[in-house]
């Protein structure tokens, strides 16, 4: 009997999980989409609740596409989502990031165990973040918030736990080139949405718009980091782009009058060090700060001029910020409301140290009851020191997987920013909990699929299963 080669296409493979629909999902669900759309227009139904199922069924499926489709997904939902007031697209939100989720860890458990080891103490923690925030729905009902109230709460917690293991998962595929692209447009976009809201608010907005995409200082910070890290550092090419990157975001985020948004220069102090390649060096540094001074100084008077209507708005607002300074603070209705709120979440802890309030618990702001204040004891005053546990494990988890890649494989560009981006953080401790921003869940999952696809080189993996990286011998 002769034995004849058996194509390839006929062998079966000895183990390994079966792979999960990905692109052949896309027509069916479009397909469903268009029936869904057709049906409700033919029997006189209002199509616009057939039309948001049909979209979201459509999301659905390109989630099954691959990590990169999923982390674009994830992102730009939540810019565009959670700047509407409308609940139902939240909720939609929501259940296709947990489906994204879903699909990322299964990514990561099947990759490689060096990324395993370094992601696992990290994935841990968020798992126990969640349970606890769990928990906290019981603690906020013992103190009468309602489930609504608590869930509105509690997002960016959750946010935290399912939108940075999406971004692991996505660092397998992306390119720096691409994640180059990611941190132009979303340091551009969102920064402009900070400013056009703030001076929408202000009522001093010569823009024809107001607020379009989610307002988070957070996410600037980190694009901001990264712009000046790659303008700083030596044989980069493109050093110049990416210092206007950096001159637009700092001009666009300080003609929004927000004082605060000064502490986006502690991203300088951040990412200088003597460590070569991966830093900027103190003279590399002082000549870009001198270049990005001259810019702006040139720049900003003729953009202020078109953006505000006002041309009382700035001095108004340096005499108020003077005030401050003086010791005239009493003038200042910004900082007058900041004191207050210190007052009021130190009370709040006060009564609740070990379990806090839970997430939900209303403070008597002045013409409302919110839970948002510009303080940064509202988080242990809703979550107690047991709460707060379980925050700082997942804070120290995420610096120690970013820590434990760069002692392995050395510097990279998206290290030395997280580094100044986490200046900035601490500097804005003062002035409100950034945990609270949704944006910081953001700006995590993107820096994360920066970190690992830097560990890997220019090119993608060829498969969504495949291993990062091999493990050292």
């Amino acid at each position: 009997m002769s034995i004849l080669p058996v194509p390839s296409s006929t062998i079966l493979p000895v183990s390994g999980p079966t792979p999960l629909p990905r692109r052949g999902a896309v027509p069916v669900v479009a397909v469903v989409a268009m029936v869904a759309v057709g049906t409700g227009v033919i029997v006189g139904t209002d199509a616009t609740l057939f039309l948001l199922v049909a979209v979201i069924a459509l999301v659905a499926g390109l989630c099954f596409v691959g990590p990169k489709c999923r982390l674009v997904i994830a992102v730009a939902g939540a810019l565009v989502v959670f700047q509407s007031t409308l609940s139902l697209l939240k909720y939609a939100y929501l259940g296709l990031a947990v489906l994204c989720f879903a699909l990322s860890l299964r990514g990561v458990c099947d990759a490689s165990g060096a990324l395993r080891r370094e992601y696992r103490p990290f994935i841990l923690a968020s798992f126990a973040l969640a349970a606890y925030l769990a928990f906290s729905y019981l603690v906020a009902r013992a103190n009468g918030a309602s489930f609504e109230l608590w869930f509105r709460d509690a997002l960016p917690y959750f946010l935290l736990t399912v939108l940075p293991v999406i971004g692991i998962a996505a660092g397998e595929r992306i390119t720096r080139r691409w994640n180059d692209v990611w941190m132009v447009l979303l340091g551009i976009v969102v920064s402009v949405g900070v400013t056009s809201e703030w001076l929408a608010r202000r009522e001093v907005s010569a823009l024809p718009f107001g607020r379009f995409v989610l307002s988070s200082a957070v996410i600037v910070a980190l694009c901001f980091a990264y712009a000046v890290t790659m303008a700083g550092l030596p044989r980069r090419r493109g050093r110049v782009g990416w210092a206007v990157v950096a001159t637009i975001i700092l001009v666009v985020m300080l003609l929004s009058g927000t004082r605060t948004n000064i502490v986006l220069l502690a991203a300088l102090v951040g990412v200088v060090g003597l460590a070569k390649p991966s830093a900027v060096s103190p003279r590399r540094m002082a000549s870009l700060v001198l270049c990005i001074l001259l810019a702006f100084v040139t720049v900003a008077p003729l953009v202020a001029h078109v953006v505000v209507s006002d041309p009382t708005f700035f001095s108004d607002r340096i005499q108020s910020a003077e005030a401050v300074l003086t010791g005239e603070a009493a003038s200042d209705g910004s900082f007058g409301e900041r004191q207050q709120a210190y007052e009021w979440t130190a009370e709040a802890f006060a009564d609740h140290p070990i379990l806090g309030t839970g997430p939900g618990h209303l403070y008597p702001a002045p013409e409302k009851l919110t839970f948002n204040l510009d303080a940064p004891g509202i988080v242990p005053a809703k979550f107690g020191l047991v709460g707060m546990f379980f925050i700082a494990a997942f804070l120290l988890a995420a610096v120690v997987a970013v820590r434990r890649i760069r002692v392995e494989y050395g510097g990279f560009p998206t290290y030395t920013a997280a580094r100044g981006w986490m200046c900035v953080l601490v500097a804005l401790i003062p002035f409100g909990p950034w945990l609270e921003d949704k944006g910081f869940a953001i700006a995590l999952a993107i820096l994360f699929a920066g970190v690992v696809s830097e560990t890997r080189g220019p090119t993608p993996s060829l498969s969504e299963t495949a291993p990062l990286r091999t493990e050292k011998v």
